[in-house]
């Protein structure tokens, strides 16, 4: 079911306030909460420079999740995103249409990041996490990237991450015969959703369908002896891993700052 995170807008942000995020907090650490799988919404493919407008994320052993909502700065929304998000940006607002609108509360872009940030530096326990995102080297990697720099908390993000892995490049590579190898496309495949469902486009709902679909296509290409037979779930990720150099490296990077208005 979907629910609106309970937020408190922000609307004016100084140092003080991000620093304030940055603190030691009491929790429970686990040994494999340092893969995380995210999803973002936002206003735009990548080479409208978009804001995002929601982050989700969850660990891989399910002990620990991450569901903010930010409100746009620059970018608006428009048909084309709002058609697959179903966010809409109205009058200082921002809604999520089901059968009704829903209101979201939001914070401003640069506290949703830093919590962002402390909730890694958590959940990773003292050791870096990676990131993992289905098509992140080429949308969620680099928008998130571009927004940690954009916001200065570059050196916060690098000390909490590793870099990022997606699955998208194993689906490519190993199912090269399918049709499609969308993100729904698989889990179809799979039947972990019905051919008449489809990606809720909600991000926390979509990171842990992530995690469901990365740790099938393991024990599928486990059970059915390919390259990747033996191989944990942890090496298989790492396989199509890259650190945060890499991203800011990469011709995607460059091309989506190259568009930027």
């Amino acid at each position: 079911m979907f629910t609106c995170s309970n937020l408190v807008t922000l609307p004016n942000v100084n140092k003080s306030q991000i620093a304030s995020i940055f603190h030691l907090s009491k929790m429970n650490y686990y040994p494999d909460a340092s893969f995380v799988f995210f999803d973002l919404e936002t206003t735009g493919l990548l080479n409208t420079d978009p804001d995002i407008l929601q982050i989700g994320a969850i660990t891989a052993n399910l002990t620990d999740s991450f569901d903010k909502y930010l409100k746009p700065l620059k970018k608006p929304t428009t048909k084309e995103s709002t058609a697959a998000n179903r966010l809409v940006y109205e009058n200082g607002s921002l809604f999520k249409i089901a059968k009704d609108k829903k209101l979201c509360k939001t914070v401003q872009p640069q506290i949703g990041l830093a919590e962002f940030v402390e909730w890694l530096r958590l959940v990773g326990s003292g050791t870096k996490v990676l990131l993992v995102a289905y098509n992140a080297f080429d949308f969620d990697a680099i928008i998130l990237t571009k927004k940690m720099e954009e916001f200065g908390l570059t050196s916060q993000f690098f000390n909490v991450c590793q870099g990022f892995a997606d699955p998208l490049i194993a689906s490519r590579e190993l199912y090269a015969n399918l049709k499609s190898r969308r993100q729904d496309a698989m889990m179809k495949h799979f039947k972990l959703i019905s051919h008449y469902e489809n990606q809720s486009h909600n991000a926390i709902e979509d990171a842990n369908d992530l995690r469901r679909l990365t740790f099938k296509m393991v024990e599928e290409n486990s059970k059915n002896k390919r390259n990747h037979q033996g191989l944990t779930w942890k090496e298989f990720l790492g396989k199509y891993r890259r650190t945060i150099a890499d991203i800011k490296t990469s011709d995607s990077f460059f091309f989506s700052y190259s568009r930027k208005n």
